[in-house]
């Protein structure tokens, strides 16, 4: 390898109940056309960030999500 690469390390999912189109259209009135809208349609609460490069490159994945941390912390 060589070279430098330019990875989203992050969570997966957002951290509110609020499906993450929603949330965003909420907060700032209009969302900007999707990149992946198949994602969000699998999985509402999909993050912002993209990590699929991180899996590729490093084989790196998150091991919890924000809604199980949220089930642990109450």
């Amino acid at each position: 390898y060589s070279g430098i690469e330019t990875l989203n390390i992050c969570a997966a999912d957002s951290c509110t109940d609020i499906p993450t189109v929603d949330h965003l259209r909420n907060l700032y009135g209009a969302v900007p056309p999707l990149n992946r809208p198949d994602l969000y349609g699998k999985n509402p609460r999909a993050g912002v960030f993209g990590i699929a490069k991180a899996k590729a490159v490093l084989g790196w994945e998150p091991t919890t999500s924000w809604a199980e941390m949220r089930k642990k912390a109450r």
